[in-house]
Parts: C-alpha cells; structure tokens; sequence
C-alpha cells in the first residue's frame, strides 16, 4: 500500500482527520482467504442441517389428524394411511407432538410451504458451493478489526411475525470522492421486562458511526441513504475531531476483493 498521509474535511458539525492511502480496496490474502473458507463450511452445516428437518416436518403433516367435524363428530375426509407400529414409533420420536389441523386445506398449504422452504434451502446451498460470497458472507452485527461482512437485511420479531429490516448508511459528512464519515443504521430486537419477565419488544433502529473507505460517494450529499454493495472488512480505527476539539474513534470499513476461484 502507498505512504499514508493526513487529509482533513471541515464541515458544520465535525472537522475530521483521516488518514487514507490510494487503494480503494482490500485485496483478500491467504489468512482471508482461510476465514472464507470457514464461513462457506460453516454456512454448508447450517443450510443441510436445516435441510435435513424439512422433510421430517413434512412427513409430521402428512401424517397429521385433522380436527373432526363437529356436526358429524367425524373426520372432515379420509385420513392417509397411517403408518405401520414400528415405523409409527419411530415418527413419534423424530416428530413427538403431531400436528392437527382444522381443514384439508390448511394441510395443503402448510405442506405446500414446507416444500417452497426445502427449495429455497437447496438453492442456496447450491448458490454456496458455486463460491456465491452474498450467501457464505454474513451482515455485520458486532464490529471488531478484522471482521468480514456486508450490508443486508436482519431478520426481527415482535414475538408474533418476522419482518426483514434493511441495513444501510446515511452520509453524515464526505471527505472526498471515496471516503466519508457515515451513520449505519440497522434494527435488532431489544430485551423488555414485563411483571411475568423478560420477553422481546418490537424492533428498534439503533445506528453507529463508522468511515467508508473506497466506496464511490461523489454523486451524494450530506443526509444521503444507500447500503453499500458487497463485501466489506474493518481493517482499522480513526480519528475525528468535533468543533469542541472532541476526539472520537470510529471503525474503517473497507471493500474487499476476493476471487471466488480461490475458495
């Protein structure tokens, strides 16, 4: 990498000190390349792990009763055959509680879901053995130097339905055409106390600073929203400086580059 040196960007608010160099990019060495590897066999497990139990489940609501009809007090259509002791014992143990529903119908579609789930799983497990780093690569959630990751979305509850909350960066000031300092801003679910305990809350927005290096932000302004594309490292800290000669310290995210040939 070239000689670093001090630039400076004064702006209302902030008047920051970062230094920077004329890469715009991390290129991906071998220690890198090791924890790519570990992330792709760690994802593989995950993925054919949860493989492996949609079939059980779908077995589980084939197998299901459905609630009986309550002015004939008999079943709402003939049920699948059963099957036998020993092969019901065995789905009893693999599946201890069956399900029972209240129409053919809603059978259907439960199964008809499970079936949509185990596609998409082997989707991206194929999308994970062809290299695919949006898949193998996991959003940022913690930050230390060092970590890999990218800007995605973050699966969230309020106890009653997931939504999927978008991660993305708001400009809060730009030093030049590939460096800024910038506000990125996620959701989680915070922990709530309640008289009966602790339970999750509905989600909530929380953001940090951090400086993007290398990523293009001439054509923004100041206020700007947009989520970084690919795959990002922190590979340091810096320094800035508010009016009051306040010194903060924020991580350095940079692009990384990585040839999918090499994992």
């Amino acid at each position: 990498m070239s000689t670093k040196r001090f630039k400076s960007a004064f702006i209302v608010l902030f008047s920051l000190f970062f230094q920077t160099g004329r890469s715009f990019a991390v290129v991906a060495d071998a220690n890198i390349i090791l924890q790519i590897r570990q992330m792709k066999a760690n994802k593989l497990t995950e993925l054919r792990a949860e493989c492996s139990e949609i079939p059980i489940l779908i077995k589980q609501c084939r197998h299901a009763k459905i609630a009986p009809d309550k002015r004939t007090k008999k079943p709402a259509y003939p049920p699948y055959n059963l099957p036998e002791p020993s092969q019901k014992s065995s789905l009893h143990r693999n599946c201890p509680e069956l399900v029972v529903f209240k129409s053919r119908d809603e059978q259907i579609e439960k199964i008809n879901e499970l079936n949509d789930q185990l596609a998409d799983l082997k989707q991206k497990i194929s999308a994970v053995e062809a290299n695919d780093l949006n898949v193998i690569v996991p959003i940022f959630k913690n930050s230390k130097i060092g970590q890999i990751g990218r800007f995605g979305t973050y699966s969230v509850t309020n106890g009653l339905f997931v939504t999927e909350e978008p991660q993305y960066c708001k400009i809060i000031s730009i030093s030049d055409e590939t460096n800024a300092l910038v506000d990125f801003v996620y959701y989680s679910n915070y922990v709530r106390r309640s008289p009966s305990g602790y339970g999750v809350g509905l989600p909530q927005e929380y953001s940090k600073l951090i400086w993007l290096k290398g990523v293009d932000v001439s054509n923004m302004i100041t206020g700007s929203r947009f989520k970084p594309v690919g795959i990002f490292m922190i590979t340091c800290t810096t320094d800035y400086l508010t009016p009051n000669h306040a010194k903060f310290t924020v991580y350095v995210f940079e692009p990384l580059v990585i040839d999918p040939n090499y994992i």
